[in-house]
């Protein structure tokens, strides 16, 4: 049965490279890629054999944690189909407990067996032999740990390719996790690679340095070294800082990590073996996507195909695209001009609620396009067009504000700007929204068509969408002016109760502006109806 297997398994190998030939480049490049990172991987450990035990310390246990992890994470993500999947072998008379350990011991033929330089590595970077010593007896349970987790992570994506809908949760979590774990990583190695830049680099060695600062390494590694993740990569640490009893604890930690992800994986492969009968179906229902999740009302329905837009649809999704990027360039400009956190970081949070709220909003009638008319044949209130297009904003808006406004006010470094922070996100975008919902169905401009690039804008002659655009952002802006106005008092004068003052004056224009939009705009839908399908056919 091995000697059957085996051949199976370089088969299979083998014909990965009898695919498409853009295929085969593309797996070229990647196996390139990982082979470089391990190389990478190796000369700096080599290179950490010299310096302070403190920052290699930091530097395996940053680093191998974040190894460790993506082992998992990126064949979850990206493997949709497994290369010799266990329920291909259930018609055979092969008992499953063979089947998961071949199977493991098969994960070593293909790229798998790179994780063992890595897992080695960190004898290279340590020069205390006791050190050395632990982390020779870390590397094997290292490698069991990335060898299942690497297996783990692609009967899990296999698994979960049934469901597309969860597929896309996994990499909407996954994906930033990865990212904040390579920040840390890349926090952790700048200070040393940054120290003596070349003249012509030197200022944006310094901006990286300065940014570097508020990501704390040495508080993350001390606290990744009592987790599963960290544990074996921080036990030859534990001899230099006169903490000899918990480096064998540690040792005994990834032991019995090892052994419940071995659990795991025969668990995996004992319900890939289980009668078809018994693996529950999912039952669908006849109503789609946020159909099935929204009421079954007017607004409802607008509310479901404004939110299927929202994910969907390219044009709106840039809008999402464009989110990240806002705190990033402002924290760069501000470090880099030498301006203070505390002023700056009050910047990123009202532009990106501007961005959302009035972005795609203040024209949703003309992206709507040939769909327009079910809206006109079905009779459908202006009120309610109007209220079941702004959910998917203000559910956007609201997250981005509960998670916002505490990092600001954090960034900031006084708590007691918090209101005045969510008064003026609050104003910006309620009004916003009711802004754009007053002025999409009254001053409508030709949009892109479902399906295009969001920056391919049709020219049109006589077309009023810069002056819309520019209508849009004013009268938002002047909505948050009287919380930002308090804002800007109580920080020239924190004697007086303006955060609190700036919070009620952003809730109270915030309100206003959003129901005197939805009527207004309601109002005009209902009169130009005709004309408004009108135009969507044309433009």
């Amino acid at each position: 049965m091995v000697a059957q297997l085996l051949r199976l398994k370089l088969r299979l190998f083998a014909n990965g490279f009898r695919r498409p030939l853009g295929h085969v480049i593309a797996s070229g490049i990647g196996l390139a890629f990982a082979v470089v990172v391990v190389l990478v991987i190796a000369i700096g450990a080599r290179t950490l054999h010299g310096m302070d035990d403190e920052y290699v310390r930091r530097v395996v246990i940053n680093t191998g944690s974040f190894l460790s992890l993506a082992a998992f994470l990126v064949p979850f993500m990206v493997v949709r189909q497994e290369l010799l999947d266990p329920r291909g072998l259930r018609g055979f008379r092969i008992r499953w407990g063979s089947v998961a350990i071949v199977l493991l011991v098969f994960t070593l033929v293909g790229p798998t067996l790179l994780f063992a330089p890595i897992a080695w590595a960190p004898t290279w970077a340590w020069s205390d032999p006791e050190s050395v010593r632990l982390a020779q007896l870390a590397a094997p349970l290292l490698f069991l740990q990335g060898v299942l987790s690497i297996r783990l992570g692609v009967a899990a994506g296999s698994a979960l390719a049934k469901w597309e809908r969860w597929s896309r949760r996994v990499r909407v979590v996954g994906v930033p996790v990865l990212l904040i774990g390579a920040l840390v990583v890349a926090a952790t190695l700048v200070p040393r690679i940054a120290a003596e830049p070349p003249e012509r680099f030197r200022t944006f060695a310094v901006g990286l340095l300065k940014l570097s600062g508020f990501v704390h390494t040495e508080e993350v590694s001390q606290v990744l070294q009592w987790t599963p993740l960290g544990a074996l990569w921080a036990a030859p640490s534990f001899t230099l800082f006169r903490q000899e009893p918990l480096g064998p604890q540690a040792i005994i930690v990834g032991a019995i990590v090892a052994a419940v992800l071995l659990i795991l994986w025969f668990i995996a492969v004992r319900m890939a073996f289980r009668p078809t009968r018994r693996i529950p179906v999912e039952r669908r229902g006849g109503v789609p996507g946020w159909f099935r999740r929204l009421p079954s009302t007017p607004t409802g329905s607008i509310a479901a195909r404004s939110l299927t837009y929202w994910v969907r649809d390219p044009r709106y999704r840039a809008v999402l695209g464009f989110l990240p990027f806002i705190p990033i360039v402002i924290a760069l400009a501000g470090l880099l001009s030498g301006m203070p956190i505390a002023w700056w970081s009050l910047l990123p949070l009202p532009i990106m609620l501007v961005l959302v709220a009035a972005s795609t909003t203040h024209n949703d009638i003309a992206y709507d396009h040939t769909a327009m008319w079910s809206h006109v044949a079905a009779q459908t209130r202006g009120s309610h067009d109007r209220t079941g297009r702004i959910v998917p904003p203000l559910a956007l808006g609201a997250i981005l504000l509960v998670v916002g406004a505490p990092l600001t006010a954090w960034a900031h470094g006084d708590p007691r700007i918090l209101p005045a922070v969510v008064g003026v996100g609050l104003a910006l975008l309620l009004g916003g929204v009711g802004v754009s919902s007053g002025i999409s169905s009254r001053f409508p401009y030709a949009a892109p068509r479902p399906g295009d690039p969001a920056f391919q804008q049709p020219q049109v002659q006589g077309s009023t969408g810069s002056g819309a655009q520019a209508l849009a952002l004013l009268a938002t802006l002047v909505v948050g002016a009287p919380a930002g106005f308090a804002a800007v008092m109580w920080l020239l004068d924190q004697s007086a109760p303006w955060n609190w003052i700036s919070l009620l004056l952003g809730i109270q224009a915030g309100l206003i502006a959003l129901f005197i939009g939805i009527r207004v705009g309601g109002t005009s839908f209902d009169r130009r109806a005709p004309e408004l399908l009108a135009f969507t056919m044309r433009h």
